[in-house]
This record gives structure tokens, sequence and C-alpha cells, in this order.
């Protein structure tokens, strides 16, 4: 049963190797047919990968980088999970305010020079 296979995935991770594709198959229609209860269960990496994407939006140092696409790349479901984040943490640095409404004016701005003065591009 696809669900067992997803319960397994989401508890051991790093236990299970994604190179067949008939497992791929079925984790992914597994979470696609469950994934409301899916994205409740506890995985052990969602922590290390919530920081991750939270480091990353305030400092995307290459080392960095590099881990979050290698944990896409070899656990793109346990990635998913952490989507609402990803998408909280991409609006905050759109809108210019983080989420304690303090200002990000400086972030996702260029900053440009004229003779009159410095202007920012809006």
């Amino acid at each position: 049963h696809y669900l067992v296979l997803l319960r397994l995935y989401t508890m051991f991770p790093l236990r299970m190797t994604l190179g067949e594709s008939r497992l791929r198959h079925a984790l992914l229609e597994a979470s696609y047919d469950y994934h409301r209860p899916w994205l409740e269960w506890r995985c052990p990496l969602d922590g290390q990968v919530s920081e991750m994407l939270c480091n990353i939006t305030t400092s995307p140092h290459q080392r960095l980088c590099q881990s979050t696409i290698d944990i896409a790349k070899h656990h793109p479901l346990i990635l998913i999970r952490q989507l609402s984040l990803l998408k909280k943490r991409l609006i905050e640095d759109g809108s210019g305010v983080d989420s304690e409404n303090k200002s990000l004016i400086k972030r996702g701005r260029i900053q440009g020079r004229q003779f009159e003065g410095d202007t920012i591009a809006r």
C-alpha cells in the first residue's frame, strides 16, 4: 500500500534511496492522495530543512545554497513539505517588511546614483 511507503519514507528519509522509479512513483501517488495528513506527520529532516530555508533568505552563502540544492535533489518530497515556509519568506522579501512588520527597505532594492543624489528603484 502506498500510504505505508509514504509513512516509512517520512519517518526514515535517509534510509530509503529514491533510485527505483516504482518507489518514486508510489511516493508521489501517496503524497498526492494523502497530502493533508502527510503534511502533519513528523519527519526528522523537517527542522533542518526549515532552518536552511530561513537562513538562506537572510544570508545566501554558497555552501548553504548548495546544501539546500542537495536536499532538493535527494529528498524533493521533504522539501515540498516546507513550501508554505518558502512562500512566506518570499512574500516577506518582496513586500519589504518581515513577519513582525519591521522594514526591510534595503532588501530586494537596487540602489542607483544620479547627479541629483541617490535614488531607490521601486
